[in-house]
């Protein structure tokens, strides 16, 4: 009887764990957010995402149709570049700390 409870106890507990992982999903690890525009909060395209921490830039993403960008590596600080140039708008670059597990830069037009 002790080896069936036990039987029981190991597959609710392992159970237990595919299924908040099938309801809830599995936690994300690394870096992500969106570029917008300072005036409009408008996504931007086309905009170079670096990941910093202590020993350097560690991976860059580009941000897609939307202003999304996404990172495997866990990051302390952000940088945002214009690569495309005029294409989607010439924008001043910015870098700024990660605060959040979810980041929003917002950045200016150039004058």
């Amino acid at each position: 009887m002790r080896r069936i409870a036990k039987l029981a106890l190991k597959l609710v507990t392992a159970g237990g764990t595919v299924f908040i992982a099938a309801c809830y999903g599995v936690l994300h690890e690394g870096t992500r957010g969106r570029v917008v525009d300072s005036v409009t909060d408008a996504g931007i395209p086309g905009i170079d995402v670096g990941c910093i921490d202590g020993t350097g830039v560690i991976d860059v993403a580009t941000t897609d149709a939307a202003g999304d960008f996404q990172m495997a590596a866990t990051c302390t600080e952000l940088t945002a570049t214009d690569v495309d140039g005029a294409v989607n708008g010439s924008y001043l670059g910015k870098s700024v700390p990660v605060a959040a597990d979810y980041m929003v830069l917002r950045l200016d037009l150039q004058p």
